[in-house]
């Protein structure tokens, strides 16, 4: 308590703001309500940020904690987004978190061409679909991984307030993977399934001869006969012309 009173004798509380609210609640009219305050303070370029923890059981309102340390300056410009003064790993990852949307939207739209695939629509939402995560903290550098964590496009930054630190998320394309795999399948199992192209008889070019059997050629005349009619072939197995040709 000695050291958060010296920290407060310095401070101007006069221009205290509010910058931080977290509320959660249990049961019936309880809940805890955390306050975060900064304030500048008699020194240039020093500041202090503090946090109020409180309770409230019904009527009653009790306070659960009280914390103060000094900062740099405003959060505000401590945890803005910046390029400046950073490590190679928050390239990485910003480079990863732009990298990953378009892997997902690609193969999303590569998907959703596929027409007549069965369930497409479906693996199209599961194509946007990304993970584990990784992340990291722009302002600390702190990175994680959340196995159970699941991604939009697979990428990501977000702040919780205007004097939160950014943090920057990246997935692997897990669903993009698979959907893509999905579609080159099917688009595939229709050609081994062709039936064998079979070729188009030909036309039968033979003479039709008037009489006979049409069906079997049998019906042919013999000039050496005149013109009888005889229902088989003359003799050395020749076909002689009709008649209507003779003439």
């Amino acid at each position: 308590m000695l050291k958060i009173a010296t920290l407060l004798k310095d401070a101007h509380l006069d221009s205290m703001r509010l910058i931080g609210v977290n509320v959660s609640s249990f049961g019936a009219g309880n809940r805890d309500v955390n306050l975060t305050y900064e304030m500048p303070t008699s020194t240039a370029g020093s500041w202090v940020t503090s946090n109020v923890a409180t309770r409230r059981a019904g009527p009653s309102v009790a306070v659960t904690g009280f914390s103060a340390y000094p900062i740099k300056g405003p959060l505000e410009i401590l945890n803005r987004f910046t390029l400046s003064e950073r490590s190679p790993a928050h390239y990485v990852w910003l480079a990863l978190a732009l990298l990953m949307p378009l892997v997902t939207i690609t193969v999303a739209v590569y998907v959703a061409r596929a027409r007549g695939m069965p369930r497409r629509w479906l693996w199209v939402f599961a194509s946007l679909i990304a993970t584990p995560a990784f992340f990291i903290n722009w302002t600390t550098g702190e990175v994680g991984f959340r196995s159970a964590w699941f991604l939009l496009f697979g990428g990501a930054a977000t702040s919780a307030g205007p004097a939160a630190p950014w943090v920057v998320s990246f997935a692997l394309p897990i669903g993009a993977g698979i959907a893509y795999l999905k579609v080159r399948r099917w688009r595939q199992g229709p050609l081994r399934r062709l039936p064998a192209v079979v070729a188009p008889s030909q036309p039968n070019k033979r003479l039709k001869l008037t009489g006979g059997d049409r069906s079997k050629g049998n019906g042919v005349l013999c000039p050496w006969r005149g013109t009888d009619f005889v229902p088989h072939s003359c003799a050395g197995g020749r076909v002689a012309r009709s008649l209507s040709a003779i003439r």
